[in-house]
């Protein structure tokens, strides 16, 4: 069944696109554009179909997907596209947001984790509006229950703190994960981790800014914003100081 996809003309004027080379240019608009493409901008497609259909190399995507994913673009995870923006960029009526909600509630649930976890900005209408968004943290939660008692359950505090987090810190930043229904999953962790590791900052450091900022989670990006708006070099000490009053 063919499918209407209409791509407004401002898309070349954006400047990350003007920034694009040809290949980069050819693979954005595939994924807003390719038959598997749907109303909620994430869906499964594999790397040999992506190559079949745009004539790249699979190496050439896969440089081209962590390129997007640096800037938050696009997120390519167990074989599912993730449009960060596509959303906010889509004039939909009540149905076709419900339909929306219906086609994440079916993804699975590392994929979701991903969405959640990031606070993808693009998907705010749909959490914001359909509680059902974020039904599956409970269904997960019910399902850490029913493990099995020999198996290893995941510690994200004791994670965290292995990192090099001081607890007064962490403690402070799990109350604003609650607060904002942040899973404290493992892959949660993991996608954490990977973005504390790319700051080149100590973990300490990351989390204490995460606190100031009242951030549900860490990207290193939003470090690298923060620091080209003050013109803070990554690497100058006391770059994060913050106090907590014992009550």
């Amino acid at each position: 069944m063919e499918k209407l996809r209409s791509v407004n003309t401002k898309f070349w004027n954006d400047p990350f696109i003007e920034k694009l080379d040809s290949k980069e240019k050819l693979l954005f608009i595939y994924f807003l554009t390719n038959p598997q493409a749907n109303i909620l901008g994430i869906y499964e497609i594999s790397l040999n179909r992506i190559s079949f259909d745009t004539g790249l190399k699979v190496e050439s995507i896969e440089k081209a997907l962590k390129g997007f994913e640096r800037v938050s673009k696009v997120f390519y995870l167990d074989g599912f596209i993730i449009l960060a923006n596509f959303q906010k960029n889509q004039n939909m009526n009540s149905n076709m947001e419900k339909g929306a909600i219906e086609l994440f509630k079916k993804l699975p649930n590392k994929v979701k984790s991903l969405v959640l976890d990031k606070a993808l900005k693009g998907f705010e209408r749909l959490s914001n509006g359909f509680k059902d968004f974020e039904k599956y943290e409970s269904e997960s939660e019910s399902e850490s229950e029913l493990k099995n008692e020999n198996d290893v359950i995941f510690d994200f505090k004791k994670s965290i703190l292995n990192l090099g987090v001081e607890e007064k810190v962490i403690n402070e930043w799990l109350k604003i994960r609650k607060s904002k229904k942040a899973s404290n999953s493992e892959i949660a962790f993991n996608s954490i981790k990977n973005e504390i590791e790319k700051s080149n900052m100590s973990a300490n450091k990351c989390i204490e800014m995460a606190v100031i900022k009242s951030w549900r989670g860490f990207e290193a990006e939003w470090i690298k914003n923060i620091q080209q708006k003050e013109n803070i070099p990554a690497s100058k000490p006391g770059l994060v100081k913050i106090e907590f009053k014992r009550h």
